[in-house]
């Protein structure tokens, strides 16, 4: 069995809580480590992109969610609220 080489993480990130920011932070460095592209639904694709470093899509950005989700070799629920 392969690792996944491109995850989705659908958190509430990009929404200026400090906690939940950390969190993802701390999992995106994780995965970073291992060889997986990390890509992130955020509440503000562009903010979450130069803090974090990582690709973002708006979660209000339909097509762009699907795509991403049809490109990841999986998605991670969290941190965060997730049905905000």
């Amino acid at each position: 069995m392969t690792s996944p080489r491109r995850i989705l993480v659908s958190g509430w990130v990009g929404a200026d809580n400090v906690g939940d920011e950390l969190v993802f932070r701390s999992l995106a460095h994780k995965l970073d480590r291992r060889g997986v592209q990390v890509q992130v639904m955020s509440r503000n694709p562009q903010a979450t992109h130069r803090l974090h470093g990582v690709d973002a899509v708006g979660w209000y950005d339909a097509p762009g969610v699907v795509r991403a989700i049809i490109r990841s070799d999986g998605v991670i629920l969290g941190p965060g609220g997730l049905l905000q």
